[in-house]
């Protein structure tokens, strides 16, 4: 069976990111899951991370809210999975979760702040 070949949503991410800016300081995004390892399917939805320091004053669910909110305003045409941390936190993920501990290594960074 042949394999379909999936192109990366790069507009809607970077959409995505522009508008979340109107909400937060995103001080980077580290892109994750079968975009990233380079075997997306057409069934695969896209898995970022966000970093902020903004996310200090929220707790987990109003993190998820913000960034699931945003992502329902600009992203129609491709399911996105979106989870926030601090910058501390992410440092520190390897201690919390294998999955992230994972994406952290392997993951690439889509944006920086420094880069716009």
């Amino acid at each position: 069976m042949a394999q379909t070949t999936v192109k990366f949503p790069k507009k809607i991410i970077n959409h995505y990111i522009s508008t979340l800016e109107n909400k937060i300081r995103v001080d980077s995004v580290l892109l994750f899951g079968s975009f990233a390892w380079g075997k997306p399917t057409k069934h695969s939805d896209v898995d970022l991370a966000v970093i902020s320091k903004d996310f200090a004053k929220y707790d987990f669910d109003k993190r998820l809210s913000l960034l699931n909110h945003t992502r329902d305003k600009v992203s129609y045409q491709v399911a996105m999975d979106i989870i926030g941390y601090t910058p501390k936190e992410f440092s520190n993920i390897e201690k919390y979760s294998a999955i992230m501990s994972k994406a952290k290594q392997k993951g690439k960074w889509i944006y920086r702040k420094s880069d716009r």
